[in-house]
C-alpha cells in the first residue's frame, strides 16, 4: 500500500496541507470537507466513489488489488457537526452492503426519510462497524434543486428514482489499522458472525499474522470486526523497546489485533498466528510462545496452536491473505535491491518463525519465551570464613552458584560474579565493589548444575569505618559490561542472583589474641577475689561502631566447659528490667550468644536467645592463659539490644564461669538478683 501523503492532525480532524483547498459551507458552520484517500489528510485506504466525487482510481493511494469486501461498514448522516463525525443524527446508522463484483460498498440513501432542509449542510459519515467502529471518512453535501452538491468541489449530482442519493465507497486492506504516525505499517481487517471466519495479513514475501474464528465464537445475530496490524515496539521498561512488557525474553516483530467493540470476549477460543523474527534469540526459538498484553487482562501466555495459516516459517499464504503474486514479489525484491545498505541488512538477516496460540480476546501480541523454559542462576550458598576484619585486611569466603531453573542454551553460558560491600543486605548503586571478588564463569547450565569458588584475597578498603556491613555476592553481575563484557544469562528470575552475609569491620581483630597494637592503650581491670583464677583481667573499650570486651584468665590445665559472659543494665537504673542485654562466649566451641532477659512464668530470667545474633567472639588458649574477645555493635537496630551513643552510660557485669564457679567484675555482681546497682558503670567514649 502507498503512504505518500504528508499529514497534519489538528483538533481530531485530519486536515490537508493548504486550507484554501476547501470552501466554506453556507452559514456559520464548520469548514466543509471531504475526508478520504483521494483528498489530502484522509484515510489512504478509504475512497468515496462517483457520483458524489470524481473517479479516484488514478490517485496514488488507490490500489486495485487491495479491496476488502469482508467488512460490515455503517453509514450515518449528521447536521450541526463539529470537526469530524457527530452532531445531530439525521439518517442511520445503517449497514452498507458490499458489491463484490464492483469492488465497492453501495447503498441508496432515500433522502425523503431525512427531511432535507434547504441551506443545511449534511455530513455523510462512514464507520467500519456499528459498535465501536472506526470513522473511515466523510463528505459534506448540500441539497440543491433536483440533487445534492459536494460542498468542497461544488460538483452537483442528481437524485435517482425520486430523491435517492447513491452512496458508493471503497475500503482497502489496512483502512482500520491506518496510523498516521506509522503510515508504512501493514494491516487488514474483516467482520465475522456466528459462522466464524479467517484472515491472513501478508506482505509480498511472507505471511505476517492470521486470525481464525471458529463457528459459534460469536453469538447468532452478532457481528464483530477484527483488525490485524503490524505495530512498533511499545514497551521500554528494560531500556530497549519491545513488543511486550514484563522483561520477558522476546523475539522481534510486534502486532496489534483488536476488535470492534474493543476487547470483545469470544465464546470459543480463537487461534492467533504471528510471524516473529528470532535472529536475536535463535537458541530459544523452539521455546517461544505467543503472548498478549492489555491493561485489562495484563500479560497472558497463550496455549500453543500450530500456525497452519502462516506456516512455521511464515511462507504460507492463507485464503484471504494479501498476496500480490509474481509481479508484486518482483517489485518487492526490486525495492530491496535499491534499499540503503543498513535496511537491506536488516531484511536479509531476519529469521522468521511462525507461532500460534489460542485465546478469548485480543490486544498487543508478540513472541516470548515462557519463564519456566529459562535457566535461573542464584547464589545458593555463601559462607564467610572471616566474620570480622580490620580495614585494609582481606576476608575469605566460599560461595556456590546454582542453576535452579531449566536447562540453558546449547554449549557454555559465559557470565561473571562480583562481590560488594554494603551497609545493608540489599544491593544498590551505592555499594562498593570489592577488588579480588570478581570471577569469570563458563559452564553449560544443565538442570541442577552448581559450582563453588573460594575467595581469600578480597580486601576491605582502609577507608571503611567500623560497623556492621554485608558482603554481597552477585551471579551474572555485569552482563554486557566491563571488564569482560560477557553476554551473561537470560534467566527466568533476575531478582534472586544475590546473597548477603553480615561482616563486622572493627578496629580490634576478634581473634582471641590481645595484640599490643589493638589493646595497648586499654588499661586492664584486675578481678579481685578470683581465688584459683587470681590474675584474671577484664578489658573494655569502644570505637565508632562497637563495644569490645576481653577476658584473660589463668588456665594451667585445659577446661572443657567454661564461658565468658557480660550482662548489662541497659537503662543504668540499677534495676533488673525486661530485655536487659547479655552476650556470651561459650565453650565448646566458644560460640557467641546474643541474649536478653525475659519473663519465665512470673519471674525475670537471663539468657533468652535473640532471634538475630549481633556480635562476634573468639577464644584462644596459650602459655597457661585463656583469652576471650567479644565485639558487640553500639547500636545494632535490634529491639532487644542496647543502643549506645557517645557520652552514654551503661551498667555491666563481666564474669568467667566454669563448673559452679563464677569469677566476676565487679565482685559477686553475678549473684545480685534483681538489684543491679553494684554493676560497673561504662561511659561510651568518642574515639
Amino acid at each position: 500500500m502507498h503512504r505518500l501523503t504528508l499529514l497534519l492532525v489538528l483538533g481530531g480532524l485530519v486536515l490537508a496541507g493548504c486550507q484554501d483547498d476547501r470552501s466554506l459551507a453556507p452559514g456559520d458552520g464548520p469548514l466543509a470537507a471531504i475526508s478520504d484517500g483521494a483528498h489530502s489528510g484522509g484515510n489512504p485506504d478509504f475512497f468515496f466513489l462517483p457520483p458524489m466525487v470524481g473517479d479516484p482510481s488514478s490517485d496514488p493511494n488507490f490500489d486495485p488489488g487491495m479491496f476488502n469486501g469482508r467488512l460490515r461498514p455503517v453509514l450515518a448522516v449528521y447536521t450541526n457537526f463539529g470537526d469530524d463525525c457527530g452532531g445531530d443524527l439525521t439518517y442511520g446508522p445503517i449497514a452498507v452492503p458490499v458489491a463484490p463484483d464492483e469492488e465497492m460498498y453501495q447503498l441508496d440513501w432515500d433522502t425523503d426519510a431525512a427531511n432535507l432542509t434547504a441551506g443545511t449542510t449534511y455530513r455523510l459519515c462512514v464507520f467500519s462497524s456499528l459498535d465501536g467502529g472506526t470513522m473511515l471518512g466523510f463528505v459534506d453535501l448540500l441539497p440543491v434543486t433536483g440533487g445534492m452538491k459536494n460542498v468542497r468541489t461544488e460538483d452537483t449530482f442528481a437524485f435517482q428514482d425520486g430523491r435517492v442519493v447513491p452512496v458508493t465507497f471503497r475500503i482497502e486492506q489496512g483502512a482500520l489499522s491506518y496510523d498516521p504516525s506509522d503510515p508504512d505499517a501493514l494491516g487488514t481487517e474483516f467482520t465475522v458472525d456466528d459462522e466464524g471466519g479467517v484472515a491472513v495479513l501478508a506482505d509480498e514475501t511472507q505471511s505476517l499474522a492470521a486470525v481464525a474464528v471458529p463457528d459459534g465464537a460469536v453469538p447468532e445475530g452478532t457481528e464483530i470486526t477484527i483488525v490485524i496490524a503490524q505495530e512498533e515496539p511499545l514497551y521500554t521498561e528494560t531500556g530497549t523497546a519491545e513488543c511486550l512488557p514484563g522483561g520477558l525474553l522476546q523475539s522481534d516483530w510486534c502486532y496489534q489485533i483488536r476488535t470492534e467493540p474493543e476487547l470483545y470476549q469470544f465464546a470459543e477460543p480463537v487461534r492467533v498466528e504471528i510471524c516473529v523474527d528470532v535472529s536475536a534469540i535463535e537458541e530459544y526459538a523452539d521455546d517461544l510462545l505467543v503472548h498478549k498484553y492489555n491493561e485489562t487482562e495484563g500479560l497472558v501466555e497463550l496455549p500453543w496452536a500450530e500456525p497452519t495459516l502462516i506456516g512455521s516459517d511464515c511462507s504460507g499464504m492463507g485464503q484471504y491473505g494479501a498476496a500480490p503474486g509474481f509481479f508484486g514479489r518482483l517489485s518487492q525484491w526490486a525495492r530491496r535491491l535499491l534499499a540503503p545498505p543498513d535496511l537491506l541488512a536488516n531484511v536479509l538477516i531476519s529469521v522468521p518463525k511462525g507461532l500460534g496460540g489460542t485465546g478469548g480476546s485480543f490486544s498487543d501480541f508478540g513472541g516470548a519465551v515462557p519463564l519456566a523454559a529459562l535457566p535461573d542462576l542464584e547464589v545458593s550458598e555463601l559462607t564467610l570464613h572471616t566474620p570480622a576484619v580490620l580495614p585494609g585486611n582481606a576476608i575469605s569466603y566460599t560461595y556456590t552458584i546454582s542453576n535452579v531453573g531449566n536447562e540453558g542454551p546449547e554449549g557454555n553460558s559465559t557470565f561473571d560474579a562480583a562481590t560488594y560491600l554494603s551497609t545493608d543486605a540489599v544491593l544498590d548503586p551505592a555499594d562498593v565493589e570489592l577488588g579480588g571478588g570478581y570471577s569469570a564463569w563458563s559452564y553449560h547450565l544443565s538442570v541442577g548444575w552448581s559450582a563453588s569458588v573460594t575467595e581469600s584475597d578480597v580486601v576491605i578498603p582502609t577507608s571503611v569505618p567500623p560497623g556492621t556491613y554485608y558482603v554481597i555476592v552477585v551471579a551474572d553481575a555485569k552482563p554486557g559490561l566491563p571488564p569482560n563484557n560477557y553476554p551473561g544469562v537470560i534467566e527466568s528470575d533476575e531478582s534472586n542472583n544475590a546473597r548477603a552475609v553480615p561482616l563486622l569491620v572493627t578496629t580490634i581483630r576478634i581473634d582471641g589474641v590481645l595484640s599490643e597494637g589493638e589493646w595497648g592503650a586499654v588499661n586492664p581491670i584486675l578481678v579481685e577475689d578470683a581465688g584459683e583464677y587470681a590474675g584474671t583481667s577484664v578489658y573494655v573499650t569502644n570505637d565508632a561502631g562497637f563495644l569490645y570486651f576481653a577476658l584473660r584468665v589463668p588456665q594451667p590445665t585445659a577446661v572443657e566447659d567454661d564461658k565468658f559472659l557480660v550482662r548489662f543494665d541497659n537503662a543504668n537504673n540499677g534495676v533488673f528490667d525486661l530485655n536487659e542485654d547479655q552476650i556470651c562466649a561459650a565453650t565448646p566451641p566458644y560460640t557467641f550468644f546474643d541474649c536478653h532477659s525475659y519473663l519465665s512464668g512470673e519471674d525475670l530470667s537471663w539468657s533468652g536467645l535473640d532471634e538475630r545474633q549481633d556480635g562476634i567472639s573468639a577464644v584462644t588458649s596459650a602459655d597457661g592463659w585463656k583469652t576471650f574477645e567479644v565485639a558487640r555493635p553500639l547500636a545494632s537496630g535490634d529491639s532487644f539490644d542496647f543502643s549506645l551513643t557517645y557520652g552514654g552510660t551503661i551498667g555491666f557485669c563481666a564474669a568467667y564461669y566454669t563448673g559452679n564457679i563464677y569469677v566476676s567484675y565487679p565482685a559477686s555482681c553475678i549473684y545480685v538478683g534483681n538489684d543491679l546497682s553494684s554493676y560497673a558503670k561504662l561511659v561510651i567514649a568518642q574515639p
